[in-house]
């Protein structure tokens, strides 16, 4: 993957975490800004790197500085932390996304409520309503629903649901591994074997499926 390339062969070669905290900093920051430029030589990509190395430096000094909090403290801390890190990742993936710079400035106003805030006027009643209004935040009229006419919420919930109380795909893979590790080596291989011919007709069922909705660029095409 390009992390592991990034890893092997940027941030260990700069010297990794084997000399000193600001040394590492400096590694982890060098090692995402040139991960930002090797999807695309903008501005945006600069900018995508350069926060993801901020918040890995972050990342590593906020860790350095709660190693001395008690465990029961850092459980509490723990949903804020999920919350700070989605929120950060989410702002970042901005630029990104978008042609330049000063779009991704304009979106991000959106994003933190700089451009007004809009609530669906089927949140409560006129006495919620009211306190809101004197605020500044405008109501709109239709209910958010997405194209399959699900209502929002539930939508929101059911992916947020898969999205932190799920295991991850490095948590899948770690555990598949120990468990085949366990295995024989004939049984083993078996497993890995079938492993690979699901991935393969899923690979091309969603081949099949995606060809019905038109061309679209692949991303690292240029490379």
């Amino acid at each position: 993957s390009l992390s592991a390339f990034l890893r092997d062969y940027v941030y260990i070669p700069l010297g990794g975490s084997r000399k000193g905290p600001l040394r590492r900093y400096g590694n982890l920051m060098a090692t995402m800004v040139l991960g930002g430029l090797w999807h695309g030589a903008g501005w945006a990509f600069l900018a995508w790197g350069f926060l993801h190395g901020l918040y890995l430096v972050i990342n590593h000094g906020w860790r350095k500085v709660t190693a001395s909090f008690s465990p029961a403290w850092n459980a509490c801390l723990k949903p804020f932390a999920w919350t700070l890190t989605f929120l950060a990742v989410v702002a970042a993936w901005v630029p990104f996304r978008l042609e330049n710079l000063g779009a991704a400035v304009q979106v991000l106003k959106a994003m933190f409520g700089f451009k007004g805030v809009t609530l669906p006027d089927t949140w409560g009643g006129a006495a919620f309503h009211a306190p809101l209004q004197a605020l500044g935040v405008s109501l709109s009229e239709i209910f958010p629903l997405d194209p399959q006419g699900w209502p929002f919420w539930p939508w929101l919930l059911v992916c947020g649901g898969i999205a932190f109380l799920m295991p991850n795909s490095r948590s899948i893979i770690e555990k598949f591994g120990a468990w085949m590790s366990a295995l024989p080596a004939s049984k083993g291989r078996s497993v890995a074997a079938f492993a690979c011919g699901v991935l393969v007709a899923l690979s091309l069922l969603l081949v099949i499926v995606s060809s019905g909705r038109g061309a679209s660029e692949f991303l690292y095409f240029n490379f």
